[in-house]
């Protein structure tokens, strides 16, 4: 029996050697093993010509999408330190909580100016408020959220969000009340009781679930785009909505984010308690 000579790609079979060498130097066999030589790995682009690849790495600039894979790694690292930070400041608030007990308590019913505590008044005329945890869980983002965050900026999309949904409630309804605008001092809707937002740990983490939200609107839209990792108008489109709702990478500055997103909700929020006082 003869020997096959075969070519997989071309499909190509003889079992003459002189014909398979022939075939080796045809046109269509050297364009197809030549049509992957040149490859951008970033977006699987091919081309048999070194030129083609360097264009195309000028247009779709796939070095940026190196630097973004980088951020979104980042960011998750960052909501790592997040969490470990949670842990620890919640540690420390239980330490605190234990050394409190061992402080003899004052009896004394003093009552200042006749004002109400606002704890107290919290848990009485706003006990049917909506919790923070349904608040978010409720909360519905759009493309034009999106699109607000990219023109506005991170600091002022966030807090359009807040202020938005925040408004459409009724103020004893709302899960977020801020008693010192000043100093950032917060009283947040738990599960069961009204109390204050210490280290602003719930408005913390509540500011990242929305930037979360943003993100998934980000995939939601990529997946109503699609193609606009190909088309340049598209591309840029992507690049820069992502650059918005991921926000800052440093730690000092995402700090200044977060205090800024605090103080506009702190001064949207337009809840009376000049008879309240904290306890």
């Amino acid at each position: 029996m003869n020997k096959i000579f075969e070519c997989v790609k071309c499909n190509y079979k003889t079992d003459k050697r002189g014909n398979y060498n022939r075939h080796l130097k045809t046109k269509k066999h050297l364009d197809i093993h030549r049509s992957d030589e040149f490859a951008c790995h970033l977006c699987n682009y091919k081309t048999d010509k070194k030129n083609n690849l360097i264009r195309h790495d000028k247009k779709y600039h796939c070095k940026i999408v190196k630097k973004e894979k980088e951020i979104k790694r980042n960011n998750q690292q960052n909501m790592i330190d997040l969490t470990n930070l949670e842990i620890n400041l919640q540690k420390i608030l239980k330490e605190q909580e234990n050394i409190k007990k061992l402080i003899p308590k004052n009896t004394g019913n003093t009552i200042i100016n006749n004002k109400l505590s606002i704890n107290v008044y919290l848990n009485t005329e706003c006990k049917e408020a909506m919790s923070i945890q349904d608040f978010l869980n409720q909360l519905n983002l759009s493309f034009d959220d999106l699109y607000y965050t990219k023109n506005n900026g991170f600091v002022e999309g966030i807090s359009n969000v807040f202020v938005k949904k925040l408004g459409d409630l009724d103020p004893k309804e709302r899960p977020i009340h801020c008693s010192d605008k000043k100093r950032l001092h917060f009283y947040v809707k738990n599960t069961d009781a009204w109390e204050k937002d210490d280290d602003n740990k719930n408005i913390n983490k509540a500011i990242g679930n929305v930037q979360r939200k943003q993100i998934e609107m980000l995939y939601h839209w990529e997946l109503n785009h699609p193609g606009w990792e190909k088309n340049e108008k598209l591309f840029h489109e992507r690049l820069n909505l992502a650059n918005s709702v991921y926000g800052s990478i440093k730690d000092k500055d995402r700090e200044k984010d977060n205090k800024a997103i605090k103080k506009k909700i702190s001064e949207k929020i337009d809840f009376d308690i000049d008879v309240l006082v904290e306890n």
